[in-house]
């Protein structure tokens, strides 16, 4: 242990000693004006395990670990009570402790790159939860609680295997940022449709088939990728969606430039390539053919 950590309380220091005990170099630890351990951090250090003694880090905010051979979480993880950052990369973690639900002041839940299946309901207690990111797991549904986590801003489950979402999914108001790419979503769901301050939505590699009349509910959204999935048409109420800047139909079944995407002239860049459109024009709105499919505004890009 460094020098500047020898006023560290012995059971802190313990703690950090039990856990680069097996471990092949050693972590970081940054500590507050008390000396008291406030983040932890295990980047490919050769942690195999966190000892149950890591929940007596009483003042412990951020703990991010990135250990490819770590099994599973403490139980204690859950008396980490002032944890506000929780951030688990590269794992063999195939379960979140039930615990989890004790860690009201955390804001931001990444667990990615691992081998999660489910969540416990218990996260539907983090109230104070802003962002989630749970990408490339095997998440094959959400608790249908999830919506009781009225803070959250910004949700990514990109490279899961969910099927569908929560019908209490418009619940979540705050939502700023959903990504969805790469799972096994059949429906773009009316609840999505009611997420109106959503300005980035990612349904990039599904099963969708078309976009409900409802989207115009995303008044807010600015850009949506919905490429490589099964739409065949457009509905006429996106002309309501005066926000949007981007939009990503690539590698879907259109036969045709959908009508409505000639009266959405303040589009800035739109992509059908991948499609079986035989004939683009060579000009949408203000924007430009760049390349076969791909529309560009030339005064943007």
């Amino acid at each position: 242990m460094e020098t500047k950590y020898r006023n560290i309380p012995i059971e802190e220091l313990q703690i950090i000693k039990e856990i680069e005990k097996n471990a092949e170099k050693a972590i970081y630890v940054e500590i507050n004006e008390e000396n008291h351990i406030v983040e932890l951090m295990s980047l490919d250090c050769g942690v195999k395990r966190l000892p149950n003694e890591i929940g007596k880090l009483n003042l412990l905010k951020s703990l991010s670990i990135s250990e490819k051979d770590l099994q599973e979480l403490p139980t204690t993880l859950g008396n980490l009570k002032s944890l506000e950052e929780l951030s688990i990369f590269e794992s063999k973690i195939e379960e979140i402790p039930i615990s989890i639900k004790n860690l009201e002041n955390l804001k931001t839940l990444l667990l990615c790159k691992s081998k999660l299946k489910s969540l416990p309901v218990g996260v539907c207690n983090l109230n104070n939860l802003i962002k989630i990111d749970l990408n490339t797991n095997n998440i094959e549904t959400l608790p249908e609680c999830f919506s009781k986590i009225i803070k959250l801003e910004y949700l990514i489950l990109d490279n899961n295997n969910l099927i569908k979402l929560p019908e209490s999914f418009n619940k979540l108001n705050q939502l700023k940022k959903l990504e969805l790419f790469n799972n096994k979503l059949t429906v773009f769901s009316e609840e999505m449709c009611k997420l109106s301050k959503l300005y980035e939505l990612q349904l990039g590699k599904n099963q969708i088939k078309f976009i409900p009349e409802s989207i115009f509910f995303m008044k807010e959204l600015m850009q949506l990728y919905i490429n490589d999935n099964l739409l065949e048409d457009l509905p006429d109420s996106m002309i309501e969606l005066r926000n949007l800047d981007i939009l990503d139909l690539r590698g879907n079944n259109f036969k045709e430039v959908p009508e409505i995407i000639f009266q959405m002239d303040w589009l800035e860049s739109i992509d059908l390539s991948g499609n079986k459109i035989k004939d683009f024009p060579n000009k949408i709105g203000n924007m430009e053919l760049k390349e076969n499919g791909h529309y560009e505004d030339p005064e943007l890009f």
